[in-house]
C-alpha cells in the first residue's frame, strides 16, 4: 500500500523556502543573544555565531529529516557529503589550485587597474579576515546549507544541470540579506554581490558533485572571502570600477576557469573522484 504520510523532502520549493527561512531565523537569533550578552569580544561572537548555526545544520535540518528522510546522523553527513574522505592529500590540493586561480586572477585584475590608474598595487597582509566570522562562517555553513543540504534534496528530484542551476540561484538570493545591514554599498553594489554569488555557487556546486565531497568547497570558500583584500585592492569611492573588477576579476572568470580546470581533469582521467568512508546508500 502507497504511503501517504506527508514528507518535507518531496516537497522541493517548500523544503528549499523552510531551509533558507531558518538560515535567516537563525542569523537573527545569533545577531539577538550577541546583543543581550553585550558581546564586543570577536571571539566570542564567533563562538556564538558558529554554535548558532552549528544547530542549525546538525539538529534542526536532521529533525525535519532533510535532505533524504528520516536517517542515521552518520548517514545524515554522509548525504551532505560531509564525511571524512579517504584521500586528504587530493583534497587540499584540489583546494588549493581551485584557490590559486582566484588568487592569480584578482592579483590580475589589480595589476591591470594600476597600469591604468596613478599609484601602485600594494600587497598588504592587514587585509586579511581568516579569523573573522564572516569568513568561518560563510565557508562551513554556507557549503553545508547550499551545496550539502540543498543540493542534495535538489539532485534527488532533479537533473543536475537543475539542480546547480536552482541551488546557485538560493545562494545568490540569500546575498539580499546584505539589504539589512545599515552600512551596506548601495542597491547596485548588493546586486552585483548577487551576480557573482550566482557564479561561485555554479562553481562550488559543480566541484561538490565531481568530487563527490563538500570539503573543497568548505576549504575554497573560506579562502576566497578570508584573503579577496589582499590581492584585489581597487580604491573606494569608485563604485562602477569596483563592481566591474569585482565582477570580473573576483566572480565570474575565475569560477570559470575552476570549473573549466575541473572539466578537464576529469575528461583526462586525472581528476578522480574523491571516495567518501561509509558512503551511504542512495
Amino acid at each position: 500500500m502507497e504511503n501517504r504520510t506527508f514528507q518535507l523532502r518531496n516537497h522541493l520549493l517548500l523544503s528549499v523556502t523552510i531551509i533558507m527561512l531558518f538560515m535567516v531565523i537563525t542569523l537573527i537569533i545569533s545577531e539577538i543573544l550577541i546583543q543581550l550578552l553585550h558581546v564586543t569580544n570577536q571571539s566570542t561572537r564567533l563562538f556564538i555565531s558558529f554554535g548558532s548555526y552549528a544547530a542549525f545544520c546538525f539538529l534542526i535540518i536532521p529533525l525535519l529529516r532533510l535532505p533524504r528522510g528520516k536517517r542515521s546522523f552518520s548517514d545524515y553527513l554522509a548525504d551532505i557529503r560531509f564525511k571524512l574522505p579517504t584521500n586528504i592529500p587530493q583534497i587540499l590540493i584540489i583546494s588549493f589550485v581551485g584557490y590559486l586561480l582566484f588568487a592569480g586572477c584578482q592579483l590580475a585584475g589589480s595589476l591591470i587597474y594600476y597600469s591604468f590608474h596613478p599609484g601602485s598595487f600594494v600587497f598588504d597582509l592587514s587585509k586579511q579576515s581568516l579569523l573573522q566570522s564572516g569568513s568561518l562562517i560563510a565557508g562551513i555553513f554556507e557549503e553545508i546549507i547550499f551545496r550539502g543540504i540543498i543540493l542534495t534534496l535538489l539532485l534527488d528530484k532533479l537533473s543536475e544541470n537543475k539542480a546547480i542551476l536552482i541551488s546557485a540561484l538560493a545562494f545568490a538570493g540569500i546575498h539580499l540579506l546584505n539589504l539589512l545591514n545599515p552600512n551596506h554599498q548601495g542597491m547596485i553594489w548588493i546586486l552585483a554581490q548577487v551576480t557573482w554569488a550566482f557564479a561561485l555557487g555554479i562553481m562550488y556546486a559543480y566541484l561538490v558533485i565531481r568530487i563527490n565531497s563538500i570539503l573543497p568547497a568548505i576549504i575554497l570558500h573560506y579562502l576566497i572571502n578570508a584573503l579577496t583584500g589582499v590581492w584585489l585592492t581597487i580604491p573606494q569611492g569608485q563604485t562602477a570600477i569596483l563592481i566591474l573588477y569585482h565582477l570580473v576579476f573576483f566572480g565570474t572568470l575565475p569560477a570559470g576557469l575552476v570549473i573549466f580546470w575541473a572539466r578537464n581533469k576529469e575528461k583526462r582521467g586525472t581528476f578522480k573522484t574523491v571516495q567518501i568512508l561509509n558512503k551511504s546508500a542512495s
